[in-house]
């Protein structure tokens, strides 16, 4: 976090370990992320999850609590961004961890609190990224 920060020249996030959050296993606020220990002891890849956060933080979007999907898009193609700065520039890699993040929701059947439905926020990346379409396929709803 504290690279992908300098990486925009902003100040350091203060992260903070909780044991539950409302409705939300991660969520950034004014230069925090809170992140649920559940999280931290997953199995899954959470760098994208981290990134999107990280996001919302290098787009200014300062306030948590106000629901803006749109935001949430936003926020999925600043973490392409992110993890691309932060692993050698490699746009395809950073997208594909991302896109593997989106579409486990997807699978789950599960849409997180203030996002769009994961097929909706898929597509909405691959529109972000126009040179990721000869690789990965738009979501069906």
């Amino acid at each position: 976090m504290t690279r992908a920060s300098a990486a925009y020249g902003k100040p350091p996030l203060h992260i903070t370990v909780v044991d539950v959050l409302d409705r939300a296993s991660i969520s950034y606020n004014l230069g925090e992320i809170q992140v649920a220990r559940s999280v931290l002891v997953s199995r899954g890849d959470i760098d994208p999850l981290l990134a999107h956060e990280v996001g919302h933080y290098v787009l200014g979007h300062n306030n948590n609590f106000a629901l803006d999907p749109n935001r949430e898009i936003a926020a999925n193609a600043e973490a392409v961004r992110i993890l691309a700065k932060l692993n050698g520039g490699d746009e395809q890699i950073a997208f594909r961890r991302v896109y593997n993040w989106l579409s486990r929701q997807h699978a789950s059947g599960a849409t997180a609190r203030g996002h769009f439905a994961p097929c909706v926020e898929i597509n909405a990346l691959l529109d972000a990224f126009p040179g990721q379409r000869a690789v990965f396929k738009r979501c069906s709803f």
